[in-house]
This record gives C-alpha cells, sequence and structure tokens, in this order.
C-alpha cells in the first residue's frame, strides 16, 4: 500500500515518487539520506527488507523516531485546532527546543515531534481558507488530518532506521551491507539544490548538490546499487549508461509564493545504469 506524506515539505518528491521506484524496482535495502516528509518511501508500492533513512534536520529525524515509540502523544498534540495564537507560541517554544544527543539510538522527544508536525501542518499552506474551514490542521494537498491516516504512516515508519547528521553517514560500506547482508540496495538521494552547484545546507556544512553528484558517478557502475539523483538541470554531462528523465512539477511551494519562480520546470530526476529501467527488455 502507497501512502502520501502527513505533513507539506519544501523540496517533497511525492509526485516523483512512482518514477524514482520505476527505476529503481525491487530492492533488498532501501536507503534515503535526506528524507524530509519520506514522499519517496511512502510512495513504495513494494517495500523494502531493510530501510534506512536520515535527515540533517533534528526536527524531521525526531518526529519520525518519536512514531516509532509514542504515536499516541504525537497525535494528541499534532490534531490540536488551529489557532493563530497558538501558531506563534509553537513557534516560538521550538526556536528555543534543545534537541537530544541522537546518537542515543533510544533518544526521543514525543512532545517537540507533535509540536513541530502541527506547525508544519498549519504554517506550510498557502490556503489559509482552508485551515479554518473545520479548525483543524491539513495535511497535504489541504487534505484533513485524519487519525487513520497518521495511523497507517506511523505503522508503515515502525521498523525502519533512523539517523540525524551528515548524508554520507548513510553510505559506508556497513551502513549499505553489500554483499555481507544485502543482494542490492536502491538510493534515492535528494540533496538540497538549486540553479547550480553551489547549494549547501542551511548551515554552510558543504558543497552538498555537487558532493552527492560525485558520489553517485564514482558508484554507479555497481551492478548491486540503484542510484537515483533528483536536481535541477544544469547541463550537466551524464556518464555512459545514466538516464535523465525530464520533469516538470506543477509548482511548488517556492511557486506559489513567487509567482516569478519558474525552477519547478527544471527538475529532473537522474538514473544509474543498473537501474530497472535501464535494463534492456527481455522482448528486445
Amino acid at each position: 500500500m502507497t501512502l502520501e506524506p502527513i505533513f507539506p515539505y519544501f523540496g517533497g518528491k511525492r509526485r516523483a515518487a512512482e518514477q524514482v521506484w520505476e527505476s529503481l524496482g525491487r530492492v533488498d535495502r532501501y536507503i534515503e539520506p535526506f528524507f524530509g516528509s519520506g514522499a519517496v518511501l511512502l510512495g513504495n508500492p513494494y517495500p523494502a527488507k531493510s530501510e534506512l533513512i536520515n535527515d540533517i534536520n533534528h526536527h524531521v529525524a525526531n518526529l519520525w523516531r518519536a512514531l516509532q515509540h509514542e504515536p499516541e502523544k504525537v497525535w494528541q498534540l499534532a490534531s490540536a485546532p488551529c489557532s493563530e495564537i497558538e501558531l506563534k507560541a509553537r513557534a516560538k517554544w521550538l526556536k528555543e527546543w534543545v534537541p537530544y544527543d541522537f546518537s542515543d539510538m533510544n533518544a526521543y522527544d514525543a512532545y517537540a515531534a507533535g509540536v513541530w508536525l502541527w506547525v508544519a501542518c498549519v504554517a506550510i499552506n498557502p490556503d489559509a481558507s482552508s485551515l479554518q474551514r473545520n479548525g483543524q490542521p491539513r495535511g497535504i494537498k489541504g487534505r484533513e488530518f485524519t487519525r487513520e491516516w497518521f495511523d497507517n504512516v506511523s505503522n508503515r515508519l515502525c521498523r525502519i532506521e533512523v539517523l540525524c547528521g551528515d548524508w554520507k553517514r548513510c553510505l559506508t560500506k556497513a551502513t549499505i551491507g553489500i554483499p555481507t547482508n544485502f543482494n542490492n540496495a536502491g538510493i534515492f538521494l535528494d540533496p538540497p539544490y538549486g540553479t547550480g552547484n553551489g547549494v549547501s545546507y542551511d548551515d554552510n556544512t558543504g558543497n552538498v548538490a555537487k558532493e552527492v553528484w560525485e558520489w553517485a558517478i564514482e558508484n554507479g557502475d555497481n551492478p548491486s546499487l540503484r542510484i537515483v539523483v533528483a536536481g535541477y538541470d544544469d547541463g550537466r554531462e551524464l556518464p555512459k549508461g545514466w538516464e535523465i528523465i525530464e520533469r516538470s512539477e506543477k509548482g511548488g511551494y517556492g511557486a506559489r509564493y513567487d509567482k516569478g519562480n519558474e525552477n519547478h520546470k527544471l527538475e529532473r530526476l537522474w538514473c544509474s545504469p543498473h537501474c530497472q529501467r535501464n535494463q534492456p527488455s527481455l522482448f528486445d
């Protein structure tokens, strides 16, 4: 069963999920170093045997870990009625929140997770009228934030591995697990990106888009790896065997707030040589 993420997210790949999985196919191990709202993992019709996710944003990582341990508490806070006063108070509280040491696999904060999820559903939505229709938070596409939807996503994510830190930590020989534990792995790389290679994390820790592309090219010939990279079309040269999928989004949150923003027309997916869509058909 495929699912939609429970909160809107800048740069989310909900509409790209089907194309990503057409490229990756069925895999033993799935790794997503830039997880965000989890739209691609949730859109997988054939969940992998083992799944590893990561995000440098402590709030994102904390949410997914809290859902594994205390979904009831997260739901109680995230489903609260909408209020401008509450939004300002919760946003202020989140700015002052000090995250746990996430190197401790048992560390999480369900209270912070519920507050953050509520703010994400309320604040990142250009259609304010839809939020006020019945006084409840709205998730993706303005859908009512229902308990059934929340529980389905929580249950889907209950057994995944969660990391919080630099993306490279997900892609070591040990974390990929080939050939020790798995026959193959699907890797989806969706780094922060813009119109060039000089895009980095908000805290300026590294030239992420460029480094991700270099890693993908270096490892693309590994027959056990299926790699899909998301980014803007910048005229980059593709090595032999790689395929580009041209995409034109309807326009994300950036286009809605900035009517002159045309970046959504530059969306691309690059697929490594051993992706399923790059393999010859049995009938060729």
